[in-house]
């Protein structure tokens, strides 16, 4: 956090600091919690102190993982003699991913059925959806650099399902503005397009579409049906015909 203190209404500040939260998310007027500025004021008793006067103070840096408040707070210290405790909410930082289902023919797919797991045996699921007309399904927000996979729990009528779950996370620096999306240990960085992952960083979030594609199931006969007895009968025909050829080629020899 940024503190200025003003004197006499004046708006450029006569002393400015930035201190920094501790374990506890506590914003202390002390050596401790100084990053740098000036030196503090003292009381009586030597202690750090706010004289009177008006002191601002705001929001500079977020936690990782957090979205920067960047609220300016004044406090009037000229009727204080005890500061009061002022809150300051930090609420987490998200982005969005779409998924996009299609055929290894092209056209995208209905009725694939995801799972979102936060580790990766995917035992833990924290999301179930399944993909609409337009082959797309909105995952829930992803928290910022956290790891998450992604698994095809069914896949639609005619198509085999992917066994593998994919390993995701998104990382973004409000600060920076800068921002990229993990797939399977593969970094993608802001701005990204191609035929399988686009990415974009707008106001510091991530947004994200990734392709999955499903390759057409092969229409092989099932053990022990009509049509394998079948085949197996005329190719057992094929052989007998071809012992019978070869024995007379022997023959007539």
């Amino acid at each position: 956090f940024e503190f200025t203190f003003h004197k006499n209404g004046e708006d450029a500040p006569a002393r400015r600091w930035i201190l920094k939260s501790d374990s506890q998310g506590r914003v202390m007027l002390d050596d401790g919690h100084k990053v740098q500025g000036d030196p503090f004021y003292p009381d009586e008793k030597g202690q750090p102190c706010f004289p009177r006067g008006e002191v601002r103070f705001r929001e500079v840096k977020a936690p990782a993982g957090y979205v920067l408040d960047g609220t300016l707070h004044k406090v009037d210290t000229t009727q204080l003699t005890v500061w009061n405790t002022r809150e300051v909410e930090n609420r987490l930082l998200t982005h969005s991913m779409t998924l996009i289902k299609k055929s290894s023919a092209g056209p995208e797919l209905e009725g694939a059925v995801f799972g979102l797991f936060e580790d990766e045996a995917c035992t833990s699921q924290l999301f179930e959806g399944t993909t609409g007309s337009d082959g797309t399904l909105e995952l829930p927000v992803l928290q910022n650099g956290r790891t998450y996979w992604l698994k095809e729990l069914q896949a639609p009528a005619g198509y085999r399902a992917d066994p593998a779950a994919v390993k995701l996370s998104m990382q973004a620096d409000m600060q920076a503005q800068t921002g990229s999306v993990t797939v399977n240990d593969r970094t993608y960085q802001a701005p990204w397009q191609d035929d399988q992952i686009q990415v974009r960083l707008e106001d510091g979030r991530l947004q994200a579409s990734l392709v999955r594609i499903n390759q057409v199931q092969s229409a092989l006969p099932e053990t022990g049906s009509s049509l394998t007895v079948k085949m197996i009968a005329a190719a057992g025909g094929f052989l007998i015909l071809a012992w019978l050829l070869t024995g007379n080629r022997k023959d007539n020899s």
